[in-house]
């Protein structure tokens, strides 16, 4: 028997099994579907900016509930957001090494574990300007 044959086979046995239930019965959203086990994640909050020359730090807070890790991201001078780093979930700050006076950084945060993530934390802007303390601001995330 070919492999399309068996193929059809397998399709018109799946459709003998919907138990006569309407196309709209059967039809599950991807979004409403959530793996085995998983729960949604809450979002970490009252983010905050402190500046350590040279170094920005990042703290938050998270009950630590469910989770695996903490992913921040960053964009830089208004360009995308891109993952600056990732922390243990025990952790709730980060130094980002890599900052540099002179820019204006955008920062957020997410919680995260095995196929799922939070939504990310407000979003908090830092300027870093030269021989001053950086200015922050914070926003919700878009």
């Amino acid at each position: 028997m070919s492999l399309v044959v068996r193929l059809l086979l397998v399709v018109v046995g799946l459709l003998a099994l919907d138990g006569g239930m309407s196309a709209a019965e059967r039809h599950v959203s991807p979004r409403a579907v959530r793996p085995a086990g998983a729960s949604a994640l809450e979002q970490p909050t009252d983010v905050s900016v402190v500046r350590f020359k040279p170094d920005v730090v990042l703290h938050w807070r998270h009950s630590g509930r469910g989770v695996t890790a903490f992913e921040v991201e960053r964009a830089v001078d208004g360009g995308p957001f891109v993952r600056t780093g990732t922390v243990t979930r025990e952790a709730r700050t980060f130094r980002d090494r890599t900052s540099a006076s002179g820019h204006a950084y955008l920062y957020r945060v997410r919680a995260v574990t095995l196929g799922a993530a939070s939504a990310y934390s407000t979003e908090i802007l830092v300027s870093v300007t030269p021989g001053r303390r950086p200015a922050a601001s914070s926003r919700k995330s878009s």
